[in-house]
């Protein structure tokens, strides 16, 4: 075993699967991000976190709307994932730009991505600050499963090309 930078080890943690983080703005008007940092961490309520920097569009949202879903994208939503990763909401209409398809939730007034494999519906119920990322964890009231869908995971750069393979 060798010692390595500290910085680059979260670059040898791959795959991993990529998920979109979906919220509203103030208007009622649905926004999102694709996001790497997330995991569950309580079955007995069943709780979902995801870790978004600070000062992103659909960071301020969670904050203000206390609502977001976790969608893990099949293969069909490659295109939409690395969109979705590389623009700003502030900026563009991500839902317009790549024509995602939404379907209404359940309980929240974020919408469902209609081609994922998996959707979890997630009232905030609290927040950790780290140095540059908020750790959002998500209460999930009702969970979407498409049987027979992988999930779609990052497998890192190549020659400056986002490479992603279905698992």
């Amino acid at each position: 075993m060798i010692e390595i930078d500290k910085k680059d080890v979260f670059k040898m943690i791959r795959p991993y699967p990529l998920v979109f983080v979906m919220t509203i703005d103030g208007e009622g008007k649905p926004t999102g991000m694709a996001c790497g940092w997330h995991m569950k961490c309580s079955l007995n309520p069943p709780l979902y976190a995801v870790a978004l920097k600070k000062g992103k569009y659909t960071h301020e949202m969670i904050k203000n709307s206390k609502e977001f879903v976790v969608a893990f994208p099949s293969h069909e939503l490659e295109k939409e994932i690395e969109y979705f990763g590389t623009r700003s909401g502030k900026e563009f209409d991500k839902f317009k730009k790549t024509d995602i398809k939404t379907r209404e939730s359940t309980y929240l007034r974020v919408p469902l991505v209609e081609k994922a494999s998996i959707n979890m519906e997630c009232f905030l119920q609290d927040t950790f600050e780290t140095s540059d990322h908020t750790v959002f964890v998500g209460k999930v009231v009702s969970a979407h499963y498409k049987p027979g869908q992988k999930l779609l995971f990052y497998l890192g750069q190549k020659e400056g090309v986002r490479e992603f393979k279905e698992l």
